[in-house]
């Protein structure tokens, strides 16, 4: 089984503007601002804004190189 590397907030469906939407769409909380260090690193609610299509050897290994994030 391949191990979910961690992803940063960026991408994210719950990131907005330096906040998280995670805990207004699944806790009934009010939003949280995110900390850079958090930002930077992500969490275990990561969900992709974009689903992955069809990729080329070269691209595969841009993803895995760049562990799917250019910044």
């Amino acid at each position: 089984m391949q191990k979910k590397k961690p992803r940063s907030c960026y991408g994210c469906i719950h990131y907005s503007h330096g906040d998280c939407l995670w805990f207004e769409r699944y806790n009934r909380q009010r939003k949280r601002h995110i900390p850079s260090d958090i930002l930077l690193k992500g969490c275990s609610h990561h969900k992709y804004k974009h689903k992955q299509t069809s990729k080329t050897k070269i691209v595969a290994y841009i993803l895995e190189t760049f562990d799917g994030e250019i910044i």
